[in-house]
Formats: structure tokens, sequence, C-alpha cells
């Protein structure tokens, strides 16, 4: 008797035991459900899931829900469902007694498109060109197909201006135009898309449109120095002059000096030269922010004779 009292004595414990791990815990979750546009989603079905446990209900005319569920412990983590309408929306969030969760929902992912996919690319011949330049579109529109495609071109005044080509036979496109504002500009191709294929836009392309400089120059030769002098057109002051040298008729060159401009735009500078010869010189004015790079359009050149070359005409003049 007392072997049995013993043993009811330990089993006591081991079913009261799962009780306490039983003993459910209260979770409330409220909140609004908003469409896209921010309006209460009157009608929606929400529903609140976590720990295993699942319950729904329905928001009402002001978009509003409130589920009241019961948990073995806390905090839980649930997700929160809604959808109206083939908009939908979710939060998962760690929660314990009573919580505000709202939902905005979203809309539907488009269907897959059944069309044909294409690709566009373009090109331009440049990434710097001179004010009243002429700019070469050239692009490719893949499958290849003749049809029509919009280019669309941005001038550093947010001036946009559109104008459409059609392709030839193998999806190939040329276009050109004038840039007479300097700046940044910007250029895009556009294909609308047909009954059996998709539209695709082309990568965008930037260049810019700098102020063109010409150069005017002359080299004078001394005892033992070129002096190289010139001046730019149209006249800036501070404008920064590069020189450079070539002894091998111009196969070489090596820079050997630079200046600055004055107010008028003329330039001088003296090069001592270590060799005698036939010498050339190259000016250039390199590319700034507002101007593109400048050259001389022919090479100068000077002659150095050795004092033995002037010791022999001294000779033949005496």
């Amino acid at each position: 008797m007392k072997s049995k009292i013993l043993i009811l004595a330990l089993l006591i414990p081991l079913i009261l035991l799962p009780l306490k791990v039983l003993a459910q815990i209260p979770a409330t979750i409220y909140g609004y459900v908003y469409m896209p546009d921010g309006s209460p989603a009157a009608g929606a079905t929400v529903t609140v899931s976590g720990s295993g446990v699942s319950a729904s209900t329905t928001t009402n005319s002001q978009g509003y829900y409130e589920i009241t569920f019961s948990v073995s412990s806390v905090p839980v983590t649930v997700t929160v469902k809604a959808t109206k309408d083939g908009y939908s929306g979710s939060v998962t969030r760690s929660v314990e007694g009573a919580v505000r969760i709202d939902i905005t929902l979203k809309a539907p992912p488009p269907p897959p498109s059944t069309k044909k996919a294409t690709s566009l690319k373009i090109q331009v011949n440049g990434t710097v060109f001179a004010v009243n330049s002429t700019v070469e579109v050239k692009g490719k529109l893949s499958p290849a197909m003749s049809v029509d495609v919009e280019i669309t071109i941005r001038n550093p005044l947010g001036e946009t201006s559109r104008v459409t080509v059609k392709t030839a036979s193998d999806g190939s496109f040329t276009y050109t135009f004038k840039v007479d504002i300097a700046g940044k500009w910007s250029v895009y191709a556009y294909f609308k898309g047909t009954g059996d294929y998709a539209s695709s836009k082309s990568n965008t392309i930037t260049f810019y449109v700098k102020y063109s400089v010409s150069i005017t120059a002359w080299a004078k030769a001394g005892e033992k120095a070129v002096t190289v002098y010139g001046k730019i057109n149209p006249p800036s002051a501070d404008v920064t002059v590069l020189v450079y040298m070539s002894i091998d008729g111009g196969k070489t060159w090596f820079y050997v000096a630079n200046t600055t401009t004055s107010e008028d735009g003329s330039f001088e500078v003296e090069v001592k030269i270590r060799v005698y010869g036939n010498i050339l010189f190259k000016v250039v004015v390199p590319e700034t922010e507002t101007t593109i790079k400048a050259e001389v359009t022919s090479p100068l050149a000077a002659q150095l004779k050795s004092p033995r070359e002037k010791e022999l005409e001294q000779q033949v003049t005496q």
C-alpha cells in the first residue's frame, strides 16, 4: 500500500508539469490597412500567424483590424498578411502583449510579357566637341528590323529635343546634329516596341561641348636659345601655353617650357637649347573646363648654328 502511495506521489508533479508548459498567453495585433494611395483598405483580409497559430479577420470601413490569439510564450514572432483585390502586403515583427501593426498594400507585379525582348545601344563620335561642331550618333537595334526609333537630346539648358529615325534592315541607324551651346549634353534612343517585340531604351551617353581656341605662333632663333611667341584667339588672359620641341623632324616630341597669356592673348617664352641644327617647336593650349585642346596647325622651325658653322660663315664673308 505504501509503495502505491509513493508511486502516486511521484506521478503527480509529472502530470502537473505539462499544464504549466501549456499555459496560454494572449496577444493582440491591431492596426490599419491602406491601399497604395493611402486610402483605407476596407474589406481587406488580414491573417496573423506565429508560433504555430493562425487567425484571420476582415478590415472595417476605416481599414481597421484587430486579432487576439494565444501563444505559449512571449515575445513571439508574428507575420501579418493583408490582401485585397490582388493587392497584398505583409509585416513580420516580434511582439508581446498588444501591438499596433499597419500595412500598406502593394500592387501585384505585372504579368510576364509575351513579347520578344529587344536591346538598343548607341555611341557618339567623341566625348568633347567644339561649339557649332557636328555630333554623330550611331546605334543598333537587336533583333535587327526596320522600325522607327526616337532619339532624345538634352542640352546644357535642360531643353529636350526629340527626333525619329528609321533603322535599316540590319537594325542600324545614324543621326547627326550640331551643338551650339557650351556645357554638358546627353543623348539616348528609345524603341516603343511592336505587337511582337517589347520596347527598349538605349544607354545614355554624356558628352561636353566647349569653346575652341586657335593659336598663331612663331619661333625666333638666338645665340643659344629660341624665343617662341604668338597669340591665341579669342584673346584671354592667364591661359596656360605649353611648348614642345623635336630634334628628329617631328617624330618625337618632348616638353620644354610653359607660360601664360596676357590680356590680349599674347605669349612669349625663351627656350634655352644645348643642341644645334634644325629644331621644331609645337605650341599647345591644354583642355580646360570651357575650352577644348588647341595646337598650332604646323610645327615652328628654327635653326641654331654651331660655333664652327658661324666661324665658317664669317670666313666666307671676309
